[in-house]
C-alpha cells in the first residue's frame, strides 16, 4: 500500500467531498506526467472548482472544513500549497 503524504491525503479528502473535483484533479494530472504533476497545478484545479461550485454544496459537502484543516496542519508544505495552488484558483 502506498503512503499518503499530506498533499495526496488533501486530493483524496477533497475527492471525497467533492466528487466531482476528480475530474478537475485528472485534467489537471493529464498535463503533467502523473507523478511530475506539481501540488500547486492539482491544488489550483481544486480550487477553480471549488470556485465553480454553488455554496450550499460546498457547505454540506465540509469542503470549508476540509480547506480551514489543511490550512491548521502540522504541515508548513500543505498550508503552503493551500495558500499557493488552491487560493490561486479560487481567485482564477
Amino acid at each position: 500500500m502506498k503512503e499518503i503524504n499530506f498533499s495526496d491525503r488533501f486530493v483524496r479528502l477533497a475527492e471525497e467531498a467533492l466528487p466531482e473535483v476528480g475530474s478537475a484533479v485528472d485534467e489537471a494530472i493529464g498535463r503533467w506526467a502523473p507523478p511530475l504533476a506539481p501540488g500547486t497545478i492539482l491544488y489550483s484545479a481544486i480550487g477553480a472548482h471549488v470556485a465553480k461550485t454553488e455554496r450550499g454544496i460546498l457547505e454540506r459537502s465540509g469542503m470549508f472544513d476540509l480547506e480551514e484543516r489543511e490550512m491548521l496542519s502540522a504541515s508548513e508544505h500543505v498550508a503552503t500549497l493551500v495558500v499557493t495552488g488552491l487560493v490561486e484558483g479560487l481567485v482564477a
